[in-house]
């Protein structure tokens, strides 16, 4: 198979017996040297169904070393060496040692508009608005309770919801009410007509 620069060829699928022609890298150089100093010769074929070697059904395999486990073949010039691989067909040492990493691309900035979530996960995002439901239930039940008996201004509940993600985000209500019930928010002392409550 070819694998450049460690293994390279050329096909001849023209030529009877599926024989290849060796090209330079550096097993060809190796199997000229090999060759030339014992004396023997050699033909270059590639694996019938070109692959590398999977293990299949019944403990047989695929490609390269199943060529070598049918004795199809003498010797393959490269082939990567596994344990599983190790256990039908027998390695030299390993004179190659090629690191192998998974790349992925860098992760890109967040866009502005999730600046504000980004510092929490969803669940604490979603405890956060129960919270500020529940707070708003609380003072909207407690303010009508509080006109009914003292009187005064009616509080709406989206108004307590307004409130409560005013709060939240740290901003003075427009409008606080007055009632007793509303110590839970911090009054603006400018504001005409508001009485200087402390933050309880």
């Amino acid at each position: 198979m070819n694998y450049f620069p460690y293994i390279s060829y050329k096909s001849s699928r023209d030529v009877p017996g599926n024989v290849a022609y060796l090209t330079d890298s550096l097993n060809t150089r190796m199997i000229t040297v090999l060759a030339r100093s014992l004396n023997f010769t050699y033909d270059v074929r590639e694996p019938e169904d070109e692959q590398w070697g999977l293990e299949i059904s019944g403990g047989n395999w695929t490609g390269i070393v199943g060529t070598l486990q049918h004795e199809k073949a003498d010797f393959s010039m490269d082939l990567t060496l596994t344990p599983q691989r190790a256990a039908v067909v027998e390695f030299c040492r390993v004179y190659i040692d090629e690191d192998t990493v998974i790349l992925s691309t860098k992760p890109r900035p967040l866009p502005e508009y999730l600046s504000l979530i980004n510092p929490f996960g969803g669940l604490v995002w979603m405890m956060v608005v129960v919270e500020i439901f529940v707070w708003a239930a609380t003072l909207w039940l407690l303010l009508n309770i509080s006109v009914h008996v003292y009187g005064g201004w009616r509080l709406s509940f989206n108004s307590a919801l307004f409130y409560g993600w005013g709060l939240l985000l740290e901003e003075q209500p427009f409008r606080p009410p007055k009632e007793p019930a509303g110590k839970v928010l911090h009054y603006d002392p400018e504001y005409k007509g508001s009485e200087n409550y402390q933050r309880t």
